[in-house]
């Protein structure tokens, strides 16, 4: 998959593409993800498999990921470690 999320990175320049590059990521780490539309943006909802309330959204502007409150995760380019991120914030305690 990283292959793909690679090329898809240097073809795609827009937000849902990117998305939905990070989610096959996700996906692929056996994660619940799925790109949306909130308003006007999409947004990838990502969920813990072992704990649902473990969950967030997250956007795409420009060239790097988000928090839907803004705080950068990791640039467009790097679908693999913002993946790593993304699971490490929504562990569950004691993983």
């Amino acid at each position: 998959m990283l292959l793909r999320c690679v090329a898809m990175d240097q073809t795609h320049t827009d937000a849902n593409g990117h998305l939905e590059c990070l989610g096959a990521e996700l996906a692929d780490r056996g994660w619940r993800a799925k790109v949306s539309q909130d308003g006007d943006r999409p947004v990838l909802w990502v969920r813990n498999p072992k704990v649902a309330e473990l969950n967030e959204r997250i956007v795409c502007t420009g060239d790097a990921f988000r928090w839907m409150w803004g705080q950068g995760i990791g640039p467009t380019t790097e679908a693999a470690g913002v993946a790593t991120r993304i699971m490490y914030v929504l562990r569950e305690v004691g993983e």
